[in-house]
């Protein structure tokens, strides 16, 4: 089992060889955080398969890389589902109408 396990994570997916849009993101904002090719080959598994009358909903926008990538690949498949994103994006140094957060 922790084999096969093992094989899923080093596979090469095929997701971003042909798509230069995903090919060139990562570079494209500061840090490319948790967008590895296998999450992403999940995401676009994802976004393929989803139901008819799905949402994307995405808890944690931070500086927006899987949202864009997430976004593409609704077009790219040509799915016109609502996408909602939410991020209270309270950080070091954060300052809001009741003083500063910490």
């Amino acid at each position: 089992m922790k084999k096969s396990i093992r094989n899923i994570f080093k596979k090469q997916y095929k997701t971003i060889n042909n798509d230069y849009f995903l090919y060139r993101i990562k570079a494209t904002i500061i840090g490319e955080g948790m967008l590895l090719e296998g999450n992403i080959y999940l995401m676009d598994y994802a976004i393929q398969h989803m139901p008819s009358d799905g949402i994307v909903f995405e808890i944690g926008s931070y500086a927006g890389l899987s949202t864009n990538v997430m976004l593409h690949l609704l077009e790219k498949h040509g799915k016109k589902h609502r996408f909602v994103g939410c991020d209270a994006w309270i950080y070091e140094g954060f300052k809001d109408h009741t003083g500063t957060i910490e």
